[in-house]
C-alpha cells in the first residue's frame, strides 16, 4: 500500500532516504485491490524489519520489549510480484460459499462491515473497479482464489522478513534470551460467504487467528494447543514469564503453564469472548455497531445489540458456519442456555475496579 502522509510517514522518508526510490513511482502500477506490488526490498514489511533490527542493537546490554506490526496481510492485496508467482489460484481451495449465502447475508446490511452485500466469490474484478479506497472499500465483484493467491504471497513475505529478524537475534547471541509471541489482531474474510475484508462479523476466517510462542530451553517445543484462549492472555502470560506480578485487575489468564508443559495444553478457559464496539464504518454504515461473541468449543454465539440479529453456529455439525441456529424453533432450548452463558461471559469482562481494600 502506498504511503500517505510523507510528511511524517517513516516508510516514506526510508524508501526517500535510505533507498532512494520515489514513492510515487514506485506504487504507479499498484492501483488495483488485488495485484503485484513493490519489489521485495522496498516493501512495507521489509522496512518494519529493518526498524525492528536496528531497535535492538541499540538496546544492546539493556532490557527490552517491542512490538512490531506490519500492515500486511491487509488490503490491498499486492505482495512482490515474485512471491505472487509461487501461488497458482487454480489449485487453492476456494471460499467457503453457498448461493444461499447473498440471501442470508443481506440481513446484515446495516451492521457496520466492509462488505456491504456478499456475492459470488468466483467472479473477476471489473473494469474500473478497485481502483480507489482499496484498502477499505471491496469491489462488487471479485475471484476469492486470486485473492487467496496474494494472500498467502503477503504471509510468505512476512515469514521470510520475520525469519531474517530471528535470524539477527542469533547472531547476536539473544536468541536463547527473548521471548518471541507472533500474533494477528484480526482475520480475513477471503470470499467466505460472499464477503471480503472484515467488520462487525465473527466468522472464523476473521476470528480464529494464529498465536505462537517461542522461548528456547523455557516453552515446550513443537507443542500444539486446542485450547480456547484470546488474545487478552497474553499480557498476563509475560507478565509471569518475567517474573513480575499480575494486576488483579487483568481481564486474562496467564499460558505460561500450557507453554512450559506444567499443565494441560488441552484445557484453559471454558468460553471466549469476543467484541466488536462502537466503530462507524463508511457511508453505507454511519451507524456504529456493537456486538458480542462467545465460543464455547462447539457453539458459537453472537449478539448485535440494538438489533433484532443474532447467529448460532455449531461448529461440529456445521464447521463452514453456514446453518444459523437463531431462529430455528427447535433449537429455542438451545439458544435460551447460550443466550444465558452469553451474558454471563460478557459481563465478566467488566472492570471490577480497583482493589478492595475491605469488605464494603
Amino acid at each position: 500500500m502506498p504511503p500517505d502522509n510523507p510528511e511524517n510517514n517513516a516508510y516514506h522518508r526510508w524508501l526517500v532516504e535510505d533507498k532512494g526510490e520515489s514513492p510515487e513511482a514506485l506504487y504507479a502500477n499498484a492501483k488495483s485491490f488485488c495485484c503485484a506490488g513493490v519489489p521485495a526490498e522496498f516493501h512495507q514489511t521489509t522496512w518494519a524489519t529493518d526498524r525492528a533490527i536496528e531497535y535492538i542493537d541499540a538496546r544492546q546490554e539493556k532490557p527490552w520489549f517491542l512490538s512490531m506490526n506490519v500492515f500486511d496481510p491487509h488490503p490491498p492485496f499486492d505482495p512482490p510480484q515474485r512471491y505472487l508467482d509461487r501461488y497458482d489460484p487454480e489449485t487453492l481451495t476456494p471460499p467457503l460459499f453457498r448461493q444461499s449465502d447473498i440471501e442470508r447475508q443481506s440481513a446484515f446490511a446495516e451492521v457496520s462491515q466492509q462488505s456491504t452485500s456478499a456475492v459470488d466469490p468466483d467472479g473477476d474484478v471489473q473494469p474500473g473497479e478497485g481502483t480507489e479506497n482499496t484498502a477499505t472499500i471491496p469491489p462488487s465483484s471479485f475471484n476469492g482464489r486470486k485473492i487467496k493467491a496474494a494472500y498467502y504471497a503477503m504471509i510468505e513475505l512476512i515469514d521470510t522478513e520475520f525469519g531474517r529478524l530471528v535470524d539477527h537475534l542469533e547472531s547476536i547471541g539473544e536468541l536463547d534470551n527473548t521471548i518471541i509471541v507472533f500474533h494477528s489482531d484480526h482475520g480475513e474474510l477471503l470470499g467466505d460467504h460472499g464477503l471480503l475484508y472484515k467488520g462487525c462479523r465473527f466468522f472464523e476466517g476473521l476470528v480464529h487467528v494464529p498465536l505462537l510462542f517461542y522461548w528456547k530451553g523455557r516453552f515446550e517445543q513443537n507443542l500444539e494447543s486446542d485450547a480456547l484462549v484470546e488474545l487478552v492472555d497474553i499480557a498476563p502470560t509475560l507478565l509471569e514469564a518475567a517474573g513480575l506480578p499480575v494486576p488483579d485487575f487483568m481481564q486474562g489468564k496467564s499460558l505460561l503453564g500450557i507453554l512450559d508443559g506444567s499443565t494441560s495444553p488441552h484445557s484453559h478457559k471454558d468460553i471466549v469472548v469476543s467484541e466488536f464496539n462502537d466503530a462507524l464504518g463508511s457511508n453505507e454504515h454511519p451507524k456504529p455497531t456493537h456486538a458480542t461473541m462467545t465460543h464455547d468449543g462447539r457453539y458459537k454465539t453472537i449478539v448485535y445489540h440494538g438489533m433484532d440479529l443474532g447467529e448460532i453456529f455449531d461448529l461440529k455439525e456445521d464447521p463452514g458456519e453456514f446453518e444459523n441456529l437463531w431462529a430455528e424453533e427447535s433449537c429455542s432450548d438451545l439458544k435460551l442456555r447460550l443466550l444465558h452463558r452469553h451474558l454471563d461471559a460478557v459481563m465478566s469482562t467488566s472492570s471490577a475496579g480497583v482493589e478492595r481494600a475491605g469488605r464494603f
